[in-house]
This record gives structure tokens, sequence and C-alpha cells, in this order.
């Protein structure tokens, strides 16, 4: 009966621990964000065939002030304004290398880290070329969001930064996960 109750302590305890790092709270930090074109995402958020007018929303955020959080997901929602005239609404969360979670705050493209504060958002709006038979090329792409504004509202979340268990719990998953994936790689 002792163990018992001493296994559901430890299990309560790696679940709230859990629980704590990943369940996200509203929090109130400084968020900005402006219109950009495919040439200016990182390559890690990046995507393939994209066509050249399509925009985007880049959305830098500060961490909160408090040292034991850290934003998690950030939702954007609003309007792009082309000269003071709605061209596209949008609401949608944040994406960094294809993921909303944004609590690791680093990301790894072919090797290299980046830890810049930002993230994109892909808005439902192409802008199309002068001539059609023509693409549209990076200096009109430029051109044409320069007059461009976002006025937009965001939701953003936080989480506490883990416990050290939970860290360990996930450094040994993804260490099994990757003898259990791939048993015969060099180290």
């Amino acid at each position: 009966m002792r163990a018992l109750f001493v296994l559901l302590l430890v299990v309560g305890a790696v679940a709230y621990g859990y629980w704590d790092a990943y369940v996200g709270r509203p929090v109130d930090v400084p968020v900005t964000a402006r219109v950009i074109t495919p040439w200016n995402m990182y390559f890690d958020s990046a995507e393939l065939d994209q066509d050249n007018g399509q925009i985007y929303a880049e959305v830098f955020w500060e961490q909160p002030k408090d040292p034991s959080l850290r934003v998690s997901s950030i939702r954007i929602r609003g309007d792009v304004l082309d000269n003071g005239q709605k061209i596209t609404s949008f609401d949608m969360p944040c994406k960094r290398a294809g993921s909303t979670w944004l609590a690791d705050a680093k990301w790894t493209y072919q090797g290299d880290e980046n830890t810049a504060l930002l993230c994109f958002v892909k808005l439902d709006y192409i802008n199309k070329p002068d001539t059609p038979d023509k693409p549209l090329n990076m200096d009109t792409a430029e051109a044409k969001i320069a007059n461009m504004r976002l006025s937009y509202t965001a939701d953003v979340k936080a989480v506490s930064r883990p416990m050290r268990y939970v860290t360990w719990i996930n450094e040994q998953a993804v260490k099994i996960r990757d003898a259990l994936t791939a048993p015969f790689q060099r180290e």
C-alpha cells in the first residue's frame, strides 16, 4: 500500500511538472509585426516553391519580465492595409520552423542555431506582377509592400521554464528514440 502511494506521488509530481511546462497562460508582452516578402523570411521557416508575390507578417516579441516564464505561442489577428485600404484579414498562429511552439526560443537550420525572437504568419494575399507574362521580381515585390501596414492584436501565452526532471526525461526520450530509429548510426 505504501509503494502504491509513493508511485502515485511520483506520477503526480511528473504530471504536474509537464503541465506546468507545457500549458500556456496569457501574458502581456510587447509584440510588433510588419509585412514582408518571401525573401525576408528566415531559411528555417521559408516554404519551397513560394510565389514571389506572397506576403507574410513577421512578428517580433520580448520575453516576459518574470525570468521563470517564456513565450510559448502567439496568435495574431487583424487586417492588412495597403494605402489605408483593407486588402485581407487574418487570424492565425505564428510559426517558426513549421511549428507554433515558440518556448524553446532557439531553432537549428543546417547546423546553425538561431535565437532571434521572431516568427511568421503566411497571409492570404499574393501581390500580382505588373505584367501578367512576367513573374514578380524582388524589387517590385518590395515596392508593392512599402505602403502595406498591419492593424492587429496578438494573444500571447507563456509557460514556466521546465523543472530539471522534465528536461532530463525529455533528453532521455530523445536518446531512446534516436537509438531505436538509427541503431547503427555512428556517434
